[in-house]
């Protein structure tokens, strides 16, 4: 099984050797069809496809999930997408392999969804003769996740340059009085989800390491609600590592001691203070 990283960056190997569509082909001396973009991603994984090749059959026997979307905030990356004709509509054809399924629409083009924000959805089409990437959702109707990538078991993953660690310990829950606090990712990519749970229908991105987020709200039952580049959303606040204000370049600058606020004067007056300081208590200085 391919990691969800690892399918992204195949997919977009592939993506880089197709010069043209060819119905069969997956991406091999250029020719590529809409699932052999998938395919050949998959091959280059050492993961073969000896099925058939069809996104009809993909639907019905190599999808995990496969729900109706109608918003392009419903995706996740790394899903497959689908376009479909529904069994009333007059371009319906569906092989005659799947009469008897009681799934009768015919899902006829598929894609990846290989950015959310901003959403980018690539396949390889005929009608521009080789690969496009949709940036709205347009006709895509229905989205799922591969059987054959691990969309991540945990809402923290490695980040795609390698960097990060899923066992980082983070500094701990920011403080509750939250909303309007700045917050980083830490130890890696943090996922971020429409509701405070993990599902498989409420992803919404992954927030690269060291991404600064803004508490929208108070953090509540090990989630806290979030803003990031203008979408909002809910995270594990495990993951999360405060930003003091006016601070952010000096993590390590401490708390100001229970006495009270400090001060910072030169070196030179200081040794002057405490030469003065010496021989009025009769020191040696």
């Amino acid at each position: 099984m391919a990691t969800l990283t690892d399918f992204l960056l195949a997919v977009q190997w592939n993506k880089s050797r197709v010069r043209e569509y060819v119905w069969g082909g997956d991406g091999t001396n250029g020719e590529c069809d809409c699932i052999g973009l998938i395919i050949g991603g998959l091959r280059r994984l050492n993961i073969s496809w000896p099925w058939t090749h069809g996104t009809n059959y993909t639907v019905r026997n190599r999808m995990r999930t496969l729900r109706k979307v109608g918003n392009a905030k419903e995706l996740a990356l790394g899903e497959l997408v689908f376009k479909a004709h529904e069994p009333d509509a007059d371009d319906w054809a569906l092989p005659s392999t799947y009469k008897g399924h009681p799934d009768q629409r015919d899902y006829y083009h598929v894609g990846v969804v290989t950015g959310i924000s901003p959403l980018q959805i690539t396949h390889c089409t005929s009608a521009n003769g080789g690969i496009k990437v949709d940036t709205a959702l347009g006709r895509w109707g229905y989205a799922g996740e591969l059987d054959l990538v691990d969309y991540g078991s945990s809402e923290l993953t490695p980040s795609l340059q390698g960097e990060g660690n899923t066992s980082s310990t983070a500094s701990g829950p920011p403080s509750p009085q939250g909303e309007g606090n700045i917050y980083a990712v830490v130890g890696g990519r943090l996922a971020l989800r429409s509701t405070p749970r993990k599902a498989d229908n409420n992803f919404l991105k992954w927030l690269p390491d060291g991404a600064q987020v803004t508490a929208l709200k108070e953090a509540e039952n090990g989630w806290i609600r979030v803003e990031h580049e203008g979408m909002a959303g809910y995270c594990v606040v495990q993951y999360l590592e405060e930003i003091n204000p006016g601070n952010e370049g000096n993590a390590a600058s401490g708390s100001p001691s229970p006495q009270g606020e400090g001060i910072i004067i030169p070196r030179a007056a200081a040794e002057m203070i405490y030469r003065a300081l010496g021989e009025a208590l009769g020191g040696q200085g």
